[in-house]
């Protein structure tokens, strides 16, 4: 992660971020394609959440990415259908590698997105402290013919 350039919050900005990812091996940015600047393939405009992944090799590579101050532009596949797309830095809350690494942005979030993470483990149920032991799981029941 480059150290220099840093915001006044002591965080990298969202394009020394996508760029350092970007050229480890692949990248996504989390963002919401509601922002009107942003231009991805309509059926996703409405919703609050969208990931899309860059990376130098992918399986339909990517022929024209631009990363500039004002955001990231690029022929993405859809579907297996090539679509022209633009992504400003506004409308990016995280970025993150493809390793699981990044960088939240908690202030562009929008408010229908929870970026709680679910517990690691699935929870499971615990006896109270006192209560005996649990028995043993009963077998399933079995069902048996019964002729009249």
């Amino acid at each position: 992660m480059p150290k220099r350039c840093k915001g006044p919050d002591g965080r990298p900005s969202k394009k020394e971020v996508f760029t350092a990812f970007f050229q480890e091996k692949g990248v996504y940015l989390h963002l919401d394609p509601r922002h009107k600047a942003v231009v991805v393939p309509q059926i996703y405009g409405a919703q609050p959440h969208l990931v899309l992944e860059y990376g130098p090799v992918m399986p339909i590579m990517i022929p024209d990415l631009e990363i500039t101050d004002d955001g990231v532009t690029a022929t993405l596949s859809f579907n297996r259908l090539p679509f022209w797309t633009f992504v400003p830095w506004e409308a990016v809350y995280a970025v993150a590698a493809t390793d699981g690494n990044g960088v939240v942005y908690e202030e562009d979030v929008p408010r229908e997105v929870n970026t709680v993470k679910p517990p690691r483990e699935p929870l499971r149920s615990v006896p109270p402290v006192g209560d005996p032991e649990p028995t043993a799981p009963r077998a399933p029941p079995a069902l048996r013919l019964v002729k009249s």
